[in-house]
């Protein structure tokens, strides 16, 4: 979506009406999907704002049928009118870092700096979809959507010699019971990290070209703690980092 943004001091947001009315939302956040109610949240130093964050997608269902939200940089949300609407923010411009006696707080968030960058005059892009479907954010597979949206396709010619040698379709990293998080190469083998988001313990597999991967278990810095076979039980929620041998 292009735009031209004229005004000052103000935000621009798309709402969206619901299928059925929902009684919350759920958005991924880092390594998880957060569900929340329609109750904003607050603090002692804080009016409690209704509108909250989510990464790449946010969904309101009922269980039943829903409608996502995909975007790329599109961060903030609402669910508005009671749960019959949602709303995604746009643009927010404004000329202050933070202001001397604010609405919405007892005191500054920051230097009282005027800023012009901020108000975000001009030509603007926001990138998003809109996906209604069936059942709730794992029925509708919102990770494998906000991948298909969000992630270009990287596209590489060419001319192998004595002919191509590989399928004309296929995949050659496959990763079941979990969501990928990074892919990278070493020197040597192939680091896959990848998170559970289920309330419940399971097995993470992950094949490659075809066959169970072989390598090792690795920790955040990319130290060995055991043995890959191409599996390995997760705990609810757990971040697996695997180095397979390639």
């Amino acid at each position: 979506m292009l735009f031209r943004s004229r005004a000052r001091d103000h935000r621009l947001r798309a709402h969206f009406p619901l299928p059925a009315p929902v009684t919350g939302s759920a958005a991924e956040c880092a390594f998880t999907v957060v569900e929340r109610g329609l109750t904003a949240e607050g603090g002692l130093h804080e009016y409690p704002l209704p509108t909250f964050p989510s990464r790449r997608f946010v969904d309101a269902s009922d269980g039943a049928v829903g409608l996502a939200l995909l975007h790329d940089g599109l961060l903030e949300y609402e669910v508005t009118d009671e749960g019959h609407e949602l709303a995604l923010t746009l643009l927010r411009a404004t000329g202050y870092l933070s202001r001397s006696e604010p609405h919405l707080r007892p005191n500054p968030a920051g230097p009282l700096d005027p800023l012009e960058g901020p108000q975000l005059a001009g030509r603007r892009r926001a990138d998003y979809a809109v996906m209604p479907h069936r059942g709730d954010w794992r029925a509708a597979d919102c990770y494998g959507a906000a991948d298909a949206f969000t992630v270009p396709l990287a596209r590489t010619r060419t001319v192998p010699k004595g002919g191509a040698t590989r399928p004309a379709a296929g995949h050659a990293l496959r990763v079941e019971g979990a969501e990928v998080s990074a892919v990278h190469r070493v020197p040597g083998g192939l680091v896959v990290r990848a998170f559970r988001t289920d309330p419940a313990p399971g097995t993470v597999t992950v094949e490659y070209e075809g066959a169970p991967g072989r390598g090792h278990v690795i920790d955040l810095r990319g130290r060995p703690v055991a043995r890959f076979e191409g599996s390995v039980a997760a705990r609810p929620w757990e971040i697996v980092t695997v180095q397979l041998a390639v």
